[in-house]
């Protein structure tokens, strides 16, 4: 629910982040390879997805119960209980309410959008802090058996990107 005349500057930030995630991402992801194998880049994006999956599952959860409480208890003295439940199964009855209770359910609105999106940001700074948490210094290294192209099976140790027969000593 933006006005149109905010459109612009709505369009720019959606731009511009989407922009800025396809110039860091890459640059981060090469940073990490610098120092590691690019296999940790893998890793990173699977566990981020991961963490982010179930944080954003869970956060949207939380943010849509807030927002519903904050619209019910702001709302309950400026609309009745059957308008309000109608609006919040769709703002499209917005419409139908006088305009000086649209500006009010409007201004109910912005406070729990803002709202959510406080609580939205607290759970992705969560999320990278999880991520942070599952870094481990050390690669793992995957061995097991790989079968070469004379149908022989023997032990191989990867190790950045190259196999080498296991060492026994």
């Amino acid at each position: 629910m933006v006005p149109k005349e905010k459109y612009p500057a709505q369009a720019a930030q959606l731009a511009a982040s989407t922009a800025l995630g396809s110039l860091v991402g890459p640059l981060i992801g090469g940073a990490i390879s610098q120092d590691t194998t690019w296999r940790w880049v893998f890793l990173l994006n699977g566990a981020l997805l991961q963490s982010r999956m179930f944080g954003g599952a869970l956060g949207l959860a939380i943010a849509s119960n807030v927002l519903n409480n904050h619209l019910r208890s702001s709302l309950a003295s400026i609309i009745s209980a059957e308008k309000l439940d109608a609006l919040l199964q769709s703002t499209a009855s917005i419409q139908l309410l006088p305009p000086e209770t649209q500006r009010q359910v409007l201004a109910a609105f912005s406070d729990g959008y803002n709202l959510q999106m406080k609580i939205m940001t607290g759970f992705a700074g969560a999320q990278l802090l999880t991520v942070g948490l599952l870094w481990r210094k050390n690669q793992i290294s995957v061995v097991g058996e790989k079968t070469v192209a004379d149908g022989e099976a023997r032990n191989l140790e990867k190790t950045d990107g190259v196999d080498e027969p296991l060492r026994t000593t």
